[in-house]
């Protein structure tokens, strides 16, 4: 469950610094 979350906030970061 912990493992997921982080995998979507961290998908979320690489997102926003892409942008």
């Amino acid at each position: 469950m912990g493992t997921l979350s982080l995998s979507s906030k961290g998908f979320i970061y690489f997102t926003l610094l892409g942008l």
